[in-house]
């Protein structure tokens, strides 16, 4: 049978979280039926048709509708390789039925694609950081014919669809309000934050350029939601110029969980032990999290919120499991977070994943207050920051 589409997507979740589970595949198949209209009475003999495809699936494939004009088949535990095969005999076993003209022309004439999670998922984020990447040594504009090519990923609404946050998607009314609330929260608290702060910063700034040689501001590019980009600000803590292998070496032992601590009043810490690159200042501002004030620039630029997942370096993206990509998937970075105040450099690796989306998960303007009155009160605490 096809099953209905809240069904069938609910299914759909689910697939994916017992592959970020089990690390098995699955893949999905999903077929543009441009002949008929699931809504007529023209559907039965579609239906008819898919029913009798029994014989070509197996019992734990499942059909359904995925979209209006498109239908899906989920395929536990099968590559696409795999997958393709099945719509091989799928399409033979259609041409004796005189209703299934819609899926048979479907997988005749190509209107139909795979997705092959987590592959194409790790695939599709690698190669949207190997573009940016591409982009910035050879300057705006540049395309790169490997990468930039159509994917069914993106563009079939597949991340969409699986996600777990009801925020994540902009499709129904409340969750539009949500987010055009959220940016209007955005954008006055940046300004009120860049307004009255300024007593902080402009001395801050003075100070750094007279106590070590270099800019005032340390950008370097993060990735934001979905995959994209961005230059994160904060005010620079490190010598001019410094090497940066040994932070990629840490984060990479952080997230394989082999990453060594520091002890500091009977409580552990993830952080690199006495680093030279950071300044005396730099340490000031460290402890007092005031290196991060110049983020309320990319909060203004839609860049960033105030509240929401650790925006990510993509050296460490690349690590990523796929279970783990939701942080960047599913909700903007902020400047703080659940995880932030919940702990910061006391949790591992992957305690701050789970914490981050366990916002994504419950995100709400009432959370997001909660958070921010927290963040003031931890702001200044030397306790755990990083």
């Amino acid at each position: 049978m096809i099953y209905p589409q809240p069904y069938f997507l609910q299914r759909m979740s689910e697939e994916r979280s017992r592959s970020d589970r089990t690390k098995r595949p699955f893949t999905l198949v999903v077929f543009h039926i441009l002949d008929t209209n699931l809504d007529t009475a023209d559907a039965p003999g579609l239906l008819r048709s898919v029913e009798n495809l029994a014989i070509t699936t197996r019992r734990s494939d499942l059909w359904g509708r995925y979209e209006k004009d498109k239908l899906g088949l989920i395929l536990p535990e099968t590559s696409a390789p795999s997958a393709r095969e099945v719509i091989s005999r799928v399409a033979h076993h259609l041409e004796g039925y005189p209703g299934s003209r819609p899926i048979y022309m479907a997988v005749h004439q190509g209107r139909y694609y795979l997705i092959e999670y987590p592959k194409d998922l790790k695939e599709t984020v690698q190669s949207k950081l190997f573009l940016d990447a591409n982009e910035r040594s050879e300057g705006p504009g540049t395309k790169t014919a490997s990468v930039v090519r159509e994917n069914p990923l993106t563009e079939s609404g597949f991340l969409e669809h699986t996600c777990q946050s009801p925020k994540h998607g902009t499709r129904n009314l409340s969750a539009r309000l949500h987010v055009i609330t959220k940016r209007l929260i955005d954008f006055i608290g940046a300004s009120v934050g860049i307004l009255f702060l300024s007593p902080f910063t402009i001395p801050i700034a003075v100070l750094i350029k007279v106590t070590s040689r270099g800019p005032v501001l340390f950008k370097q590019k993060r990735v934001g939601r979905n995959g994209q980009t961005f230059t994160f600000l904060k005010f620079r803590t490190m010598y001019h110029d410094c090497d940066q292998t040994p932070h990629k070496e840490y984060v990479t032992r952080l997230i394989q969980d082999t990453a060594e601590t520091q002890e500091k009043a009977g409580a552990e810490y993830y952080k690199l032990a006495n680093d030279p690159r950071v300044t005396p200042l730099g340490r000031f501002l460290r402890r007092t999290s005031l290196d991060e004030l110049p983020q309320f620039i990319n909060v203004l630029k839609g860049e960033m919120s105030l509240v929401g997942p650790r925006p990510p370096i993509d050296y460490e993206v690349v690590n990523y499991e796929p279970w783990q990509l939701r942080r960047i998937l599913e909700a903007n970075p902020g400047m703080t977070g659940l995880w932030q105040v919940s702990g910061r450099s006391t949790k591992t690796f992957v305690e701050q994943v789970r914490l981050d989306l366990r916002y994504v998960e419950s995100q709400s303007l009432w959370q997001d207050i909660r958070i921010l009155l927290k963040t003031f009160r931890v702001f200044f605490s030397t306790n755990s920051a990083c």
